[in-house]
């Protein structure tokens, strides 16, 4: 798999930071299509195996709003908001705002994570058939990371440690952002009817 598209634009995973491992929120997508088999005609040189296609939330025509609110084991908390409606009173114009805050710690000591993610889309019909879309998407992670997990002995048994063993640095610091103008994420578009 080489390939991941943004609302069908592909990009290619040997160059682009987003296009190399998925580490967006799922929150920003209505939808994960996956085309089983050779994409070549669909997308120029493709990939024999499959292409995965992340299609971003659209304004909806009428308006509509869905909060929500998590909670789970070790401190795991979410809360996210997706508000769309027509800014016109013709409805020419639309407008779509989803964000989320997301805090969780693990099973093991030390490690947690603190997660913000905003998005915000705006479509407006030039005419009955053309309609143009903009928008960006900003996500921060702050973390304290803990990749490796335990050891092992020499001999491959288990070493004597509980579960909740931390062998990282408490010091250790995992950022990731993603600025609102990202040239790998494709957000301007214009799409005409047939």
């Amino acid at each position: 798999m080489e390939t991941i598209q943004y609302d069908g634009v592909p990009l290619d995973r040997r160059y682009y930071a987003i296009g190399s491992s998925f580490t967006s929120d799922t929150l920003l997508y209505d939808r994960v299509e996956i085309l089983r088999g050779a994409n070549g005609l669909l997308q120029g040189s493709g990939n024999p195996g499959a292409a995965i296609n992340l299609v971003r939330k659209r304004p909806k025509a009428e308006a509509a709003l869905s909060v929500t609110a998590s909670a789970g084991s070790w401190d795991s908390y979410r809360q996210t908001v997706d508000a769309s409606a027509p800014l016109t009173a013709d409805g020419s114009l639309r407008g779509r705002m989803v964000a989320a805050h997301e805090d969780q710690d693990y099973f093991y000591d030390t490690a947690e994570s603190r997660k913000n993610v905003l998005y915000g889309i705006l479509e407006y019909d030039l005419g009955d058939r053309t309609t143009v879309a903009a928008g960006a998407s900003v996500e921060d992670l702050h973390a304290v990371p803990f990749f490796s997990g335990l050891p092992r002995n020499k001999d491959g048994s288990a070493v004597n440690a509980g579960r909740s063993t931390f062998t990282g640095a408490d010091w250790n610091n995992g950022t990731t952002s993603r600025p609102p103008t990202s040239p790998t994420s494709p957000m301007t578009s214009m799409t005409t009817g047939g």
